[in-house]
């Protein structure tokens, strides 16, 4: 025996005209959502590669520490690659000179320039105490080549080393600075530091190898080597992105986005709900003709659930599918057209949180908005089925009879 649930698809291709309207608002529901959380993860995205060019890949950086420390907070983390960083003269201040241009050393580790900030590199990384690598500008500012030698003038004297390679840097602090950066290996900046009675200044990087839970992660660092904020730096342009990051004022964005999705969810609700209502309000006969075949209301109003559900077979993907593309579309024009800050935006990448949230959205503003269309067509007498049966029929009954009386 067949169910009256076998009536959903039937009803749903007999009513194509009253469902056409209920189908489209549920394409535009899911077709905003799916495009805005999109076109969002992908600037998301596109901010991060920035930021971590500009500032580096790494998430947290420890200062005033001790080399065993930094050892053991690596081996009880998940650590991708870390690094030892240190400066003299980062002020451009200090004495340090080359061919009477400003010097500032940095004593480092491969690690940092090759992953944390990832330089283009021309040459190598030093490999003995008397190499160094130096900013792409000293080629024309020094007129330096590589395996050609620079004498290094300091406030306790000259030393002479060997150009091992270039690093394509930061161009504009050298252009403030009038002068370049010198990467060298970290005893050949330890004997120089020593030789003038420089303050060390050392941090330790470190990029998590997983970048889901990292605010957790940080957080159990700081407790289990009982670290403050002042031995701790985070790399807020990058873990704000993340949502990751402790600085108050960035994740007080966040319940701003949750109250956009909340507008767009009731939004999308009422504009549902209004069409089914309408779609309801034209069928008011048939769901009559339900009542007199012996469907009850409750059975009414999960048919109305289910027809509504039954909808979004097609809605959903279409509207996830028309969001996707015109994510793609706005941020080949962003990249290409508008650029500045959304230079970095990716191409033609599908945001799978997106199109979750889109077919979220579409089911659950459905299944909220036949809420009311449902008990509306669990109300309908059972009288209006008749009526129409009365209109129809060739058969006119004689005189009175209880199954046609009110």
């Amino acid at each position: 025996m067949m169910s009256y649930l076998s009536l959903v698809p039937i009803s749903a291709r007999v009513h194509k005209r009253q469902s056409r309207m209920t189908r489209i608002c549920i394409i535009l529901a899911v077709f905003l959502v799916t495009s805005i959380f999109s076109l969002l993860e992908m600037w998301t995205d596109g901010q991060t590669t920035a930021m971590r060019s500009k500032h580096g890949d790494w998430h947290i950086a420890l200062q005033n520490m001790t080399e065993d420390k930094a050892e053991q907070i690596i081996d009880g983390s998940d650590v991708k690659y870390s690094s030892w960083f240190d400066a003299v003269n980062a002020d451009a201040d200090s004495g340090y000179y080359i061919s009477g241009k400003t010097a500032v050393l940095y004593g480092v580790e491969e690690a940092y320039t090759a992953d944390i900030m990832d330089y283009p590199l021309e040459g190598s990384f030093p490999q003995t105490e008397k190499e160094v690598a130096v900013s792409a500008d000293a080629k024309e500012l020094l007129g330096v080549q590589l395996g050609g030698s620079i004498v290094l003038s300091t406030p306790a004297g000259d030393l002479s080393y060997t150009v091992s390679g270039f690093f394509e840097d930061d161009g504009e602090f050298n252009d403030i600075i009038d002068g370049v950066c010198v990467y060298m290996r970290r005893d050949a900046f330890d004997e120089v530091r020593e030789l003038n009675g420089a303050e060390p200044a050392s941090r330790f990087y470190i990029r998590f190898q997983s970048e889901r839970g990292l605010k957790k992660a940080i957080a159990d660092i700081k407790a289990r080597y009982s670290l403050t904020t002042e031995n701790v730096v985070e790399n807020t342009a990058v873990l704000s992105l993340l949502g990751a990051s402790s600085n108050e004022s960035v994740n007080a964005l966040y319940p701003l986005a949750i109250f956009c999705f909340v507008i767009i969810l009731i939004a999308g609700v009422f504009m549902i709900s209004g069409c089914m209502n309408s779609n309801v309000a034209q069928r008011t006969k048939f769901f009559g003709m339900l009542r007199c075949i012996g469907a009850s209301k409750r059975q009414i109003i999960r048919f109305v659930r289910l027809e509504a559900l039954n909808w979004c077979k097609t809605a959903i993907p279409i509207g996830c599918a028309l969001g996707t593309v015109i994510c793609w579309i706005s941020c080949l024009i962003l990249r290409f057209f508008v650029k500045g800050e959304w230079a970095d935006m990716p191409l033609f990448s599908v945001s799978i949180s997106g199109i979750l949230c889109g077919a979220s959205i579409g089911v659950i503003t459905v299944f909220i908005a036949a809420q009311a269309p449902a008990e509306q067509a669990a109300r309908v007498p059972r009288r209006s089925g008749i009526r129409q049966y009365r209109c129809r029929s060739k058969f006119r009954p004689r005189g009175k009879h209880k199954a046609f009386q009110n």
